[in-house]
């Protein structure tokens, strides 16, 4: 980590320790860090602690989950996860799996006499298709092995047959899951030797295939020459995808609907529906009449929020239906007649049904739901299993069903323990915070003020990524907001136009303007927390922090003021001309930038890339990146840490050798949070 000679005298080094050297691991910051993950972590060693994927049975009888067991040693970089089996009458919970490495996605035959799932027991980080009978001893077998990795999968109607989604192991990961490849092997080449690339693609393509249960018998079922991203059945005879013609993960922003006759060998797909924007998460009716299909401006793959679109399966005529605002992340068709979905409205999750009068939702909750976006799993009876989380609640496994003539949820499994709660008792409030941007928009986000304070404290504001998504009513927990809260910091955590909640039209407020009025949306949120909490915030102690979007806001926004005493900034664009010509989705840039990034006028590639102004007002800046991005090179933090330099601006740059887009395994992230709570105790001390 190379940082400028000198401090000026506004930037005071408060603690004696040097936390610029590379190893921090003997410091008080990192024995602080390593403290306070050990006590919400070692309560949950060998137990089931978190979950992911949920499934209900057809009897609803049973949820099958992913649960993530807590190693012996929590430091390790990624925890084991396991099937497990939570009964919906008296919450006694089973682990049914046991490895080695990991099983994920589990998934009931119609008849809910089978499990299936996801494992990469023959090979980490390579994962195949098992299946386990249910309802007695027994061992998980393999479904023929397909070359690549195995993403998802999906029974037919009858039971018979199984669809498998494939990617090959050079196939892009989506930066939400942290970018890269899917499923590169081990690197035992010699040190010395170099990386090549010679732009071969043959194991880079997506692929759909289908097992049949009764022959044994594995095909391949798409076309050659196109890339499905996601896929379901259309009936027992027909399959509908979500298709590029392309591998990169580039060509996912132009992809489209398409559908397949399996009894036709000789026909090819055809395309029903070209999107204006972005697709995601297809589901179909049971008779396979009617595809619904989620259509969003989206800014990465597996993080879509918006409109449902319903899809004719033989016409391809389409039209989208009436979700007052809500936009939408999930849906399953109940019956012929009747889909569920379920989304985010504001800071909200919310649950509804269509069709249905009046446009009402049937369950509201104050919180998260769900991964990076609200899911949930149908139960019989009109129930939905979910898994909740909010700031004031551990993440539980709840049944939300009716009472009283409204939704309202149990709890059938939590995952609070002493750890937790010992962490809730020194938390501060969170505070839903409303204002309004210079030119009349509101704007919602979140306030976090520490427990305790002897006087006006130092506000950190925390960006979201995307720009597409949304900060979130989301647990305590091992994260960034969690462990400044605890140091005495507030946290502001606004949600600008492009975030996902308000409709699309608040998402598309962005296009073309990206670092123009988000920026401005930002700044007159800090003004409002400011104005509102005169005698809590220390409005000469600001600073910011962001990953991904929010690290590029992170870069820009002390350009635009001089307000910032500190910077964090994590996977950012800082060049939006080098961006589009190094990573591997520059359709990005140019959907959201809405310019030609070979102008040679410059454009908006020039004036909202933060290296061009970096150092204008002397910020602080640390930058963090991974080694392993594709999305987001390393390059793009080293540009703006030598412009910083060049300019006599404290910088500070470190790359991660293992990480990706975003820092997401211990000890690396142990190391993240120690750096991000150095700099801003140097600069903007509590």
């Amino acid at each position: 980590m190379r940082t400028a000679d000198g401090l000026s005298p506004a930037t005071p080094l408060n603690k004696k320790q040097d936390y610029t050297q590379q190893d921090l691991r003997k410091t008080a910051l990192w024995s602080e860090v390593d403290n306070y993950l050990n006590k919400l972590l070692k309560p949950t060693i060998d137990q089931v602690s978190g979950a992911t994927d949920l499934a209900a049975s057809p009897d609803g009888s049973q949820i099958a989950f992913a649960g993530t067991i807590t190693p012996s040693d929590w430091r390790i970089p990624h925890p084991k996860t396991r099937i497990c089996l939570l009964s919906t009458s008296d919450s006694s919970l089973e682990v049914i799996t046991a490895g080695p490495n990991n099983e994920r996605l589990p998934k009931w035959s119609p008849d809910g006499k089978t499990l299936g799932f996801l494992s990469d027991r023959k090979e980490a980080g390579i994962f195949q298709l098992y299946l386990l009978k249910t309802g007695g001893l027994g061992e998980a077998k393999p479904v023929p092995f397909v070359k690549g990795m195995v993403e998802d999968f999906h029974w037919g109607p009858d039971g018979k047959r199984i669809l498998l989604q494939v990617a090959g192991r050079d196939a892009d990961q989506s930066d939400a899951d942290g970018s890269g490849n899917v499923g590169k092997q081990k690197d035992e080449t010699p040190a010395w030797m170099p990386s090549v690339d010679y732009g071969d693609l043959s194991e880079a393509w997506r692929s759909l295939w289908v097992y049949d249960l009764v022959t044994a018998k594995l095909n391949k079922v798409n076309d050659q020459g196109s890339n499905p991203w996601e896929a379901a059945w259309c009936g027992s005879n027909a399959i509908i995808s979500i298709t590029s013609d392309t591998p990169s993960e580039d060509s996912w922003y132009v992809a489209n609907l398409r559908i397949k006759n399996l009894n036709d060998e000789n026909g090819k797909e055809k395309v029903l529906y070209v999107p204006k924007r972005q697709l995601a998460l297809p589901s179909v009716s049971p008779s396979g009449k009617k595809i619904a299909v989620i259509e969003a401006l989206a800014s990465d793959r597996k993080v879509v929020a918006g409109d449902i679109v319903i899809v004719d399966s033989k016409t391809g005529t389409a039209g989208r239906i009436i979700t007052r605002g809500i936009d939408i992340t999930q849906t399953i068709w109940r019956n012929e007649n009747q889909l569920f979905y379920i989304g985010l409205r504001g800071l909200d999750t919310v649950a509804a049904q269509y069709p249905a009068l009046p446009y009402i939702p049937i369950w509201e909750y104050h919180g998260a739901c769900g991964g990076f976006l609200p899911t949930a799993t149908l139960l019989p009876g009109n129930e939905i299993a979910v898994l909740l989380e909010s700031w004031t609640k551990a993440p539980e496994v709840a049944i939300v069903g009716k009472k009283e003539g409204s939704l309202e949820s149990r709890t059938l499994l939590s995952f609070s323990h002493s750890g937790y709660e010992s962490l809730h008792a020194k938390l501060g409030p969170m505070k839903t915070i409303t204002w309004h941007s210079g030119d009349g928009l509101e704007l919602q986000g979140f306030l976090h003020l520490p427990k305790k304070s002897g006087g006006k404290v130092p506000l950190i504001v925390s960006v979201h990524g995307g720009p597409i998504y949304a900060n979130l009513n989301t647990s305590a927990g091992v994260n960034m907001t969690t462990f400044l809260n605890l140091r005495g910091y507030a946290v502001f955590r606004p949600n600008p136009r492009g975030s996902a909640g308000r409709g699309q039209a608040f998402a598309e407020a962005v296009l073309g303007d990206m670092g123009g009025a988000d920026a401005q949306d930002i700044l007159s949120g800090i003004k409002a927390v400011c104005d509102t909490h005169p005698d809590a915030i220390d409005s000469d102690k600001i600073g910011v922090i962001g990953g991904s979007y929010g690290g590029f806001m992170a870069s820009l926004l002390p350009t635009l003021t001089p307000i910032f005493k500190a910077s964090v900034s994590m996977a950012a664009v800082t060049d939006w001309h080098s961006f589009h010509t190094t990573s591997n989705i520059p359709s990005f840039d140019k959907l959201f930038l809405d310019d030609d990034p070979f102008s040679q006028k410059g454009g908006r590639y020039l004036e909202r890339s933060p290296v061009m102004n970096a150092g204008r007002y002397k910020t602080p800046v640390l930058q963090t990146a991974g080694m392993q991005d594709s999305a987001v090179p390393q390059s793009q933090a080293v540009q703006y840490h030598k412009a910083c330099l060049e300019k006599g601006v404290e910088s500070a740059i470190v790359l991660y050798p293992k990480e990706g887009h975003g820092v997401r395994a211990f000890p690396a992230l142990i190391d993240l949070f120690v750096r991000s709570a150095a700099w801003f105790d140097r600069f903007v001390p509590v």
